[in-house]
């Protein structure tokens, strides 16, 4: 019998994980406004949605100071970033 290895993402056909996909789920999840996050992040409501729409990239310093303001694995959220960075440069790599 052959087994054959599939990821869970191409499983499941999800889109790539994003800064501002993960920023989104934070708050939801924790029931915040973008103004609330805001707030905890220090800085204003417009970055937070311009975060969200992928219409701005954090600096990779502060991908890590969100994690862990909010908690989170830093790891996971300047990963984000990279590859979102990778990205938008058309370099054809992806960090896993």
């Amino acid at each position: 019998m052959i087994v054959k290895k599939y990821s869970l993402s191409k499983q499941l056909a999800l889109p790539p994980l994003t800064f501002g996909a993960l920023l989104e789920a934070y708050r939801t999840e924790h029931n915040l406004t973008q103004e609330a996050i805001a707030q905890q992040l220090g800085t204003v409501k417009q970055r937070i949605c311009d975060y969200e729409a992928g219409r701005r990239l954090p600096t990779l310093k502060l991908a890590h100071q969100t994690a862990l303001t909010l908690g989170g694995v830093a790891e996971v959220w300047v990963q984000a970033v990279v590859n979102e960075q990778l990205k938008k440069a058309g370099i054809p790599l992806q960090w896993v």
